[in-house]
């Protein structure tokens, strides 16, 4: 399995340096937005300290969750156009090895622009934002990673079965940006999209980052709910998928391999 993460790990890593401006650009765009938000807060108001604290948590938890995400379901786009899911199951790699493989560098790429967002808060905060990024922050940050990990199994299944879903990443992306309390306090939502909010991941992730709840309160119930739900939706799914590209023909040559 080891050999497995690593040679995918290795291909990824070389894939991006392949065109160094788009490896570049989401770190840009991670700076760009830090920069922009510190400034407006500084024009809003004098001392803002607190509110760029709040985006600061949020961005950098919706970055090594959501665009990790993001980035895993391309990556799976990309190796099944490539054959390299194929050729991985015809040498007896199972499924999870090989999506574990390809979650590597993603998840990886959201941890570094999530550090890149850290560290501006706290040069641009003097240092002031980087005791938010606590015990609390990191465990919320470990549970989101695999609870977006396993969620990405569910996604991919449907990739694998359909040639498509990643409109449906984006999609959730951009709504959990502006419900899940990224930007601003839920509360300050109306009451129904409040109710909305409240089925998103990230939402409860950031009630345990930021201290407001732990995780034998509710936002920790319905982590480990989320959980157990997207891992055994995921395993099934995955399962389902390979059975039935095989079915359709898709990997006839390879009938004969194991699930």
């Amino acid at each position: 399995m080891f050999s497995t993460l690593k040679a995918f790990f290795r291909a990824d890593i070389l894939h991006e340096f392949d065109n160094p401006f788009g490896f570049l650009s989401p770190y840009l765009f991670v700076g760009l937005n830090i920069t922009l938000f510190y400034s407006l807060h500084q024009w809003v108001q004098p001392v803002q300290q607190d509110l760029f604290s709040f985006f600061v948590q949020g961005w950098s938890l919706f970055l090594v969750t959501h665009r990790g995400l993001e980035k895993f379901v391309r990556e799976i786009r990309r190796e099944m156009s490539a054959g390299t899911l194929e050729m991985g199951w015809a040498s007896g790699v199972s499924t999870f090895s090989l999506l574990g493989g390809i979650a590597l560098w993603p998840f990886i790429n959201g941890f570094l622009q999530m550090g890149l967002a850290m560290i501006l808060g706290g040069i641009l905060t003097h240092g002031v934002v980087l005791h938010l990024f606590g015990i609390h922050f990191w465990i919320a940050a470990t549970l989101g990673i695999l609870l977006y990990f396993l969620i990405g199994l569910v996604i991919g299944s449907q990739i694998l079965m359909t040639r498509r879903g990643n409109s449906v990443v984006t999609f959730l992306s951009y709504l959990g940006l502006v419900l899940s309390g990224v930007f601003f306090p839920v509360t300050a939502l109306p009451q129904w999209l409040q109710f909305f909010s409240s089925w998103f991941p990230l939402t409860h992730l950031l009630k345990i980052a930021r201290g407001e709840s732990w995780l034998n309160d509710p936002a920790g119930i319905i982590i480990f709910t989320f959980l157990i739900l997207s891992g055994l939706l995921g395993m099934g799914l995955l399962r389902y998928a390979f059975w039935r590209i095989r079915r359709d023909g898709t990997l006839a040559y390879f009938a004969s391999h194991p699930t």
